[in-house]
């Protein structure tokens, strides 16, 4: 069980997490962010990690836990 949680959090979440940097230069080469833009996406990223962290630490609800963990999976992927 620990390691299909495992893995499955190293291929939905790692690949969203990480397509995100490849993909800056192409957005600012056809002009659709500049800099600042860019800059700002990146910051509202990040807020969204953080944010899913602190409310994942401040569940105390397994079944609800395991319920929004397999959500991100889905939209993650």
């Amino acid at each position: 069980m620990l390691l299909a949680g495992f893995f499955s959090q190293l291929l939905c979440l790692g690949i969203a997490r990480f397509a995100y940097t490849p993909l800056l230069p192409l957005m600012q080469q056809q002009q659709v962010l500049d800099d600042a833009s860019g800059g700002y996406l990146a910051a509202v990223n990040y807020l969204g990690y953080m944010a899913g962290a602190l409310l994942a630490a401040s569940l105390s609800n397994l079944k609800l836990k395991d319920s929004l963990y397999r959500l991100g999976l889905v939209l993650a992927c």
